[in-house]
């Protein structure tokens, strides 16, 4: 689908050859600006769905009774587990900023959001190998974690 509508724009209706440099950029340029729209509408209407469904009392309650650090590591779970961009981190901080969640909490979900993620996890591992991804991975869980319980020690 995104592969027939950038051959459409670039090779038929601007008349750029596949085989050139130029040609072969802007078709993928095209390709990938198509995907990325597509995927960021469905990200951010899924994210604002969950705000409507989620209310922010529920997740409050939720986390009222577990520890700090159970808590924190499942702030850094759920960062770790949701999609790489803002469009989906930045309402989830916010609702949780408004639950009344300690700030600490949410920053370590924030600084665990776009550092791990599932699509980042194939890649390091198919370039770098299983040993080092491991690695990344602790080595963000890591900062998350201890990012979170700086901020909230040095907070205005």
């Amino acid at each position: 689908m995104f592969d027939a509508l950038a051959t459409l724009l670039v090779f038929e209706l601007a008349g750029f050859a596949p085989a050139t440099p130029l040609g072969a950029a802007l078709h993928f340029f095209v390709m990938d600006v198509a995907k990325i729209l597509v995927l960021l509408t469905l990200v951010i209407y899924a994210m604002g769905l969950l705000r409507a469904l989620l209310k922010p009392e529920r997740v409050r309650e939720f986390i009222r009774h577990r520890g700090n650090l159970q808590s924190r590591f499942m702030a850094v779970g759920l960062g770790a587990v949701t999609p790489v961009c803002s469009c989906s981190s930045i309402p989830l901080f916010i609702g949780f900023v408004e639950a009344g969640i300690p700030l600490g909490m949410t920053f370590s979900f924030l600084i665990a959001s776009p550092m791990i993620n599932e699509v980042a996890i194939v890649v390091l591992a198919s370039v770098i190998g299983w040993k080092f991804t491991v690695l990344y991975v602790a080595a963000g869980l890591g900062v998350a974690l201890i990012g979170g319980f700086v901020l909230e020690r040095f907070k205005p």
